[in-house]
């Protein structure tokens, strides 16, 4: 068993290596601290206070932290959606921009407080219980924000950049499951977001809050559109409430957006907690399907990064052969086949 762990060590260890960004430095984070290096941490702070700007932090699963202040341009890599690697909260300070956050659990919120640019947040749950799952501080800002591939399933609006106001710009919001009690999304200045899907936990949740946005091949089941939209884009959009009566006032305009059930494979309407087995892939017939702006699904699984339902970047082990018994001395003969996300 010692040789097969330490084979699998060094085959992952390799993997990673060759398939991560250029980097000055990557770090592991390990509660357990196994296996020993010199750039192995038992936590996520140390790991932080000893990198440098451009550097890769690989958080292994069961990792957890309270509270972060990011102020180094820095990749945080944790497990995905299984598995979880959980910070509370994530302050980016300044110093952050270019920073990457991937494959997190985050258990309150991402606080954007400083001027940045070139954020990335992606494959990561958030499950905060209050306030604002990714916030821009008041007299804040962000140029380039990309927030791609995530869950969010708490019980508070989801993203709030402030929907009147220039503090942000050149942000992307692609490809999200996005699942809360409160407006899912607050922004403008040309925001873009498309292909998520909005799930309705209650008949008052809002899905919008935008000015000057452009909304594209979404898919809002069981939630109303709208709590306040003013001239944007919405084009090929699927709604099953039937609510895109907003387009041609208050300088809104679209096409092609349709009132009907997107037709989920498997999906129990009015379930107020997010089931990771629900199946959100469309079922033949579905008029989702093809029916994009770009001739791709509306939804979750369309547009030019279609959503990874395991919420990693990392390498993926996903077939492994060995045999169950050896005779003592003998070597052990395995045989693994992996793949980049």
């Amino acid at each position: 068993m010692k040789s097969l762990y330490s084979m699998l060590t060094v085959l992952l260890t390799t993997f990673f290596f060759s398939t991560a960004m250029v980097a000055q430095t990557i770090y592991t984070v390990n509660p357990t601290g196994i296996p020993a290096g010199d750039n192995v941490h038992t936590t996520l702070q140390s790991a932080v206070d000893a990198a440098s700007d451009g550097d890769i932090i690989y958080l292994m699963p069961n990792s957890a932290t309270v509270n972060l202040d990011l102020t180094k341009r820095l990749t945080l890599i944790g497990s995905g959606f299984y598995n979880p690697v959980r910070i509370g909260i994530l302050n980016l300070k300044e110093g952050a921009s270019g920073s990457i956050i991937d494959g997190i659990h985050i258990t309150a919120y991402i606080y954007i407080d400083a001027h940045l640019s070139g954020i990335a947040i992606r494959n990561c749950v958030f499950e905060g219980g209050a306030g604002h799952h990714i916030n821009l501080a008041v007299n804040r800002s962000i140029n380039g924000l990309v927030i791609n591939n995530n869950i969010f399933r708490g019980h508070h609006s989801a993203i709030y950049l402030g929907s009147s106001s220039s503090n942000h710009s050149n942000v992307i919001i692609q490809n999200n499951l996005i699942r809360t009690n409160g407006t899912g999304i607050n922004a403008g200045n040309g925001t873009v977001i498309r292909n998520n899907i909005f799930l309705g936990m209650n008949t008052g949740w809002m899905a919008l809050n935008i000015r000057d946005s452009i909304v594209e091949n979404n898919i809002f089941y069981a939630v109303a559109v709208s709590s306040g939209v003013y001239t944007s884009s919405f084009r090929n959009n699927i709604s099953s409430l039937g609510n895109f009566d907003f387009i041609g006032s208050n300088g809104n305009f679209g096409s092609d957006n349709v009132v009907t059930d997107p037709m989920f494979e498997d999906l129990e309407e009015g379930q107020v907690i997010w089931i990771p087995g629900w199946n959100l892939n469309l079922m033949p017939g579905s008029p989702a399907i093809g029916a994009g702006t770009d001739g791709a699904d509306i939804g979750l699984f369309g547009g030019p990064n279609p959503f990874n339902n395991n919420g990693t970047s990392l390498p993926e082990i996903y077939e492994l052969t060995a045999p169950l018994y050896i005779q003592q001395g003998q070597d052990i003969p395995v045989q693994i086949k992996a793949r980049g996300n």
